[in-house]
């Protein structure tokens, strides 16, 4: 999943956008040195296309990804307020997968586990560990 051109694409989208954020996620257009909402536009639709891209290699996820571009959308279209990914963060359902070595990519609204107090948008590539001792059971 790493080595496809579009991973870094997309890593690089994202990471784009996260210093634009405030704390909730928002993007606050008024503050000093920030872009105008159509250049974080342009830089979401890189996100999509990365995510459209991406998305057939991980075909149990496609639900979620389908739901992922709808939340994204709706982030642009509602002015880039606080994000709400809670459709795509419900149609995303690891547990009905669990094959070992299985890989998923998300891209989230989330605080992050370094103690970030910020709520930033985040893509990240799962391997499901789950051997097959575990599975017996």
């Amino acid at each position: 999943m790493v080595e496809h051109p579009a991973w870094p694409a997309l890593r690089d989208a994202v990471e784009e956008i996260r210093p634009w954020q405030s704390e909730d996620g928002s993007i606050d257009f008024e503050a000093e040195g920030a872009p105008s909402p159509a250049t974080v536009e342009r830089v979401v639709e890189r996100v999509i296309g990365a995510v459209e891209e991406l998305s057939p290699l991980l075909p149990h996820d496609a639900a979620y990804h389908r739901a992922l571009v709808t939340d994204l959308r709706r982030w642009v279209a509602d002015g880039f307020r606080v994000p709400d990914f809670l459709d795509s963060l419900l149609a995303f359902q690891p547990a009905r997968n669990r094959v070992d070595g299985l890989q998923h990519l998300v891209v989230f609204a989330m605080y992050t586990q370094n103690g970030n107090p910020d709520r930033n948008l985040e893509a990240v590539v799962l391997k499901m560990v789950w051997p097959e001792w575990l599975a017996d059971l």
